[in-house]
This record gives structure tokens, sequence and C-alpha cells, in this order.
């Protein structure tokens, strides 16, 4: 009885409207994204009469591409604007978008969603402005939410993917205007909305810090994931538009979310796999899956379903782990959605291009081959390169409240090991995977001093490496979530 009571008072605090708005906003943003940038519809785009035809989907995402380079090159070098100027900068862009948009699409004939010629071109690129914009202002948004609401935010993000599948299949299949009009209601309403969650959770803009270096191992994550969902996408849209009727599988291809919400639910909340299992031994081999789907069983259909399944789960992770990121390390919130977003919009485009410029589709099942072999070697690689913890690896996004649960364990060693203050400062560091270099930037002392105490801690507490400091740390962490009770000091 009493379990019951928790779980309903624990469904009511969920149900909350800013909660509920939320979920539903962020279904609609997977909605825009998937209707803009990712599915595999055979758009051909003409700017002018004679001009190269070139998919449309390519110029969105390059389009979204540079909007995310200037959003991250201003993010991390120009000084921030007052708050105020800034929302009236998002509210203008916004508005002035959904105006041209419309003057588009009634330029071009009548407001029906279609566009050919000049107004798409121009259509197509205000799309990727205003979705890199987007893209990074959520991103944002749940930086600064995900410091105090970590889980829900994982749960957000996951609910939400399922959620979008109507929105997607109805899209498609209902008249042009309805997409046009959902697409251009979620861009003018974003910003009033925006404010309201804001508000409604007291959220406050992160700081900036021009101090943090970007991830190599992260970027080359998203060069790799993007590139291998344009080529899914440029195989399928060529598969679909040779064979008539078989065009009535784009939208049904977009199951792929449902299958990725789920699994992402399984591996995150159920098996809760850290960050290096999540992105390298489950997401990028479920993408490797449909490559070699195509390459076997020539099912083009069930390969793109699990190659999407595969992306859209590695990317709802690497959102979390942004998430994450951003509540770890101090102003990364402000720049680490516009790299997420640019990175993978330029390889996606680049994927697509090669298809569509290479003329590969004759080559359909040799390059699923190179592709999927390449994906799996990429994953393998990357858990088990020299440095597989690289500050987030270990850490577990699914654990309930797994941050403190890591501090906890390094307190009560501290104390046992009757660490100094600094050697604590040290000691977490090392624990979440920092390695030297980042322990003397983050506590601002040379890297002599921390190589010091780094030999005072391995000889408390017994370890000759990092990797054992960290398994040590484990094994507490493993007792504390077994006992399930709390350290108090």
């Amino acid at each position: 009885m009493e379990r019951r009571r928790m779980d309903t008072k624990r469904l009511r605090t969920w149900a909350t409207v800013p909660n509920v708005v939320l979920c539903c906003m962020l279904a609609l943003f997977w909605m825009f994204l998937w209707v803009t940038f990712q599915s595999p519809t055979n758009l051909p785009l003409e700017p002018y009469p004679g001009a190269p035809i070139v998919p449309a989907r390519f110029v969105s995402l390059l389009s979204m591409a540079v909007g995310g380079i200037v959003l991250l090159v201003r993010a991390r070098t120009a000084a921030g604007k007052p708050a105020r100027m800034a929302r009236m900068a998002l509210y203008g862009v916004c508005v002035v978008a959904s105006v041209l948009l419309v003057a588009l699409d009634v330029l071009d004939g009548e407001y029906d969603g279609d566009f050919a010629g000049t107004p798409f071109f121009a259509a197509c690129v205000l799309w990727g402005a205003v979705g890199a914009l987007v893209y990074t202002e959520f991103g944002r948004l749940f930086s600064a939410l995900g410091t105090a609401r970590f889980r829900f935010c994982v749960a957000c993000c996951i609910i939400s993917v399922v959620c979008s599948l109507p929105l997607h299949l109805a899209a498609w299949y209902l008249h042009g205007e309805f997409r046009e009009t959902v697409v251009l209601l979620f861009i003018v309403t974003f910003c009033p909305v925006l404010d309201y969650l804001r508000r409604a959770f007291a959220l406050k803009e992160p700081a900036p810090d021009r101090q943090t270096r970007i991830p190599v191992k992260f970027v080359l994550t998203l060069l790799v994931l993007g590139l291998a969902l344009g080529m899914m996408q440029g195989l399928f849209t060529a598969f679909t538009a040779a064979i008539p009727g078989k065009s009535d599988l784009n939208p049904l291809s977009s199951l792929g979310f449902v299958v990725a919400s789920m699994l992402c639910f399984a591996a995150v909340f159920v098996a809760r796999m850290d960050f290096n299992r999540l992105i390298y031994q489950v997401g990028f081999p479920f993408m490797a899956l449909g490559f070699l789907v195509v390459a076997v069983g020539g099912s083009s259909f069930f390969g793109y379903l699990f190659s999407l399944a595969g992306y859209q789960f590695t990317e709802l992770c690497l959102w979390v782990l942004c998430i994450y990121l951003a509540v770890q390390i101090r102003g990364v919130g402000r720049w680490v959605f516009a790299l997420l977003c640019c990175v993978t919009s330029f390889a996606q485009a680049l994927g697509l291009g090669l298809v569509d410029g290479a003329d590969l589709v004759g080559l359909q099942r040799e390059v699923c081959v190179v592709v999927g072999a390449t994906l799996l070697a990429f994953g393998l690689y990357s858990v088990t390169s020299k440095n597989p913890y690289e500050s987030w690896g270990i850490m577990r996004p699914g654990e309930s409240d797994e941050a403190n649960v890591l501090e906890q364990a390094c307190e009560l060693i501290a104390v046992e090991e009757f660490f100094t203050p600094r050697e604590k400062d040290v000691f977490l560091l090392l624990a979440q995977g920092h390695n030297r270099m980042a322990v003397s930037q983050r506590l601002v002392v040379s890297e002599n001093t921390v190589k010091t105490h780094m030999s005072n801690i391995y000889q408390k507490l017994g370890v000759h490496t990092q990797q054992e400091l960290i398994d040590a740390v484990e094994a507490r962490c493993k007792e504390l979530r077994e006992r399930g009770t709390k350290l108090e000091f």
C-alpha cells in the first residue's frame, strides 16, 4: 500500500503542467527534425533553370551546419549579450523566418507546403538556419534543467521520441498544408514556450567559459554517426524512388523511433549501462546491423529501420551526455549542443552527397558492407582505446543520483585513508576519469603539483594506476547501491 502511494505521488509529480509542456514541445522538436532533415524523401532541388540538381536535404543540412558553426563560435569566443537582448533577437529570428516561409510558399503558387525552384532553395536555407537555432536553444534549456533534474531529462527525451511518432505519420499522410502549418506553429511558439519553461523551472543562464577544450573523441563520434545516417538515407531514398509504390515505406521507417526509445529505456534504466557501452556497444552496432541487413538480406526497408533506430538511440544518448557534460563542467552548456548540431548535420550532408554525387547506388551492398564494418570497428576502438573513461565514460545516466553515489564513495574513501582536503579534490576528479592535465586545469594548479598529490593518493590506496583507482571507487559505489543508504558526514 505504501509503495502504491509513493508511485502515485511520483506520477503526479511528473505529470505537472511544465513537465507535460516540455515533453510535448520536445516531441514537436523531434518531428521538426524528422520532417525537415532526416526523413528519406526524394526531393530534388534545382535553384534556377539549368543549375545542378541536388537533394533538398543536402542544402538544408548544410545550412544547419553553417548555422551551428556560427552559434558555436559565438558561444565560445564572443561576449554574451544581455539576456533581454538575446531573447529579443531569438524572437525576431523566429518571427521573420516564419513570415518568409509563408511568403515563399505563397509565391510558389499557393499555401500548400509544396515548393519548387528558387523559393524551395530559399526555404531549405531558412529551415537549416532555424533548425540550428532551435537545436541549440533547446539544448541550453535541458543543460540548465539537468543540474537539478537529470533523470527527468533522460526520461523526457525517451518519452518524447515515442510521442513524436504520430506527428511523423500525420505530417506524411495528411496534406502539405498540415505539415507546413505544424512546422510554422512550432517555430512561432518556440520562444514563448521556452520562456515559460524557464520561468516555471526557475532556470538561469549558464555562465560563459572559454577555457574548456572540445573533446576530440566526441567530435569523431558525431562525424561517424552523421556520415552513416546520411549514406543510409541516400541509399534508402534511391531504393524507394526506383521501385513504384515503395514510397509508402518512407513514413513507416519512422517506426525506428519507437525501437530506439524502447532500446534506450532498457539500456539506460534496466541494464544501467554507462555512456561508453550505450554509444559504442549498443548504438553503433545497431546502426551497423542496418547496413549489414541491406548487404546480406537485400532489405533496404528493414536496414534503414535498424539504422534509424541505432542513430536515434545514439542521438538520445549523446543528448543525455551533453546534458551531463553541461552539469559537470561549468559553461559547457552554452556551446556543446551547437557542436552536436553542426557536426552531425555536416556529416549527414556529406554522407547524403557522397551517395548522390558518386553514384554509389549501384554498389549498394558493397557500400553497406564497408560502412557496417567501419561502424563496428570504430565502436570497438572507442570502447577499448587507451583512455575509455574520458571524463564521462564510466557514468551511468540511468542510475539514481549516480553523481551523488560517486561523491559519497570518494568521500568515504577519503575519510578512511586520511586524505588532505587537496588530495580529496584531486581524488574525486581522478575517479571521474580526468587525466593529470585536466585536473590541473580544473583546480588551477601545476601538473607537477597534481603529480605529487596523485603519488600520495596511490600510495595510501595501494594502487599503481588511475584505472586501479577507478576500479576501487566503482567497487565502493557498488556497495553503496546495494545498501541503498545515504552516508552523512
